[in-house]
């Protein structure tokens, strides 16, 4: 069978389910490599084709034919649970714009500096999705209100 430009035989499946038996909880991206060198999945220029074996991989699991791992949550989770608790400076400020004081919008730095942590632990707080990962270029900011200290900001009407 054809799948994604690549030909899938008896044998080439027996190998993937092989590979999951035998690595349970293997990632789909480390799968995806596995399967890439065992089959000398390769472009033109040398590099494994990952992104169209995991779509074929999908493919053959809608298909019936494999069954991918589970996929797991990352350890990030846990770790976001910790960086929660470590946050005091932060606080959702339910008020008139007038009732904050004195405000400043603060950039942040390089995703080393105080500033960036800061914005990181406030975003995997109070926003739904975390702090990422984001694409594309992002200019990072904190509102701090003379009153409040550091501040979410929910622009949205009620």
């Amino acid at each position: 069978m054809i799948v994604c430009g690549k030909e899938f035989t008896t044998e080439h499946i027996e190998m993937i389910k092989d590979i999951i038996a035998e690595n349970s909880r293997i990632s789909h991206g480390k799968l995806s490599r596995y399967v890439c060198e065992a089959l000398d999945w390769q472009s033109s220029n040398g590099k494994l084709k990952e992104m169209s074996c995991r779509v074929a991989l999908l493919k053959l699991e809608r298909k019936g034919i494999i069954t991918l791992p589970h996929i797991y949550e990352k350890p990030d989770v846990e770790k976001r649970v910790a960086i929660e608790d470590r946050i005091t400076e932060y606080q959702k400020a339910e008020c008139d714009l007038s009732e904050l004081g004195q405000i400043e919008i603060v950039k942040t730095g390089s995703r080393y500096s105080k500033s960036y942590e800061r914005w990181k632990e406030m975003m995997n707080r109070a926003h739904y999705l975390g702090s990422g990962p984001l694409c594309g270029q992002q200019i990072k900011y904190l509102v701090e209100s003379e009153h409040y200290g550091y501040i979410g900001v929910d622009s949205q009407e009620k």
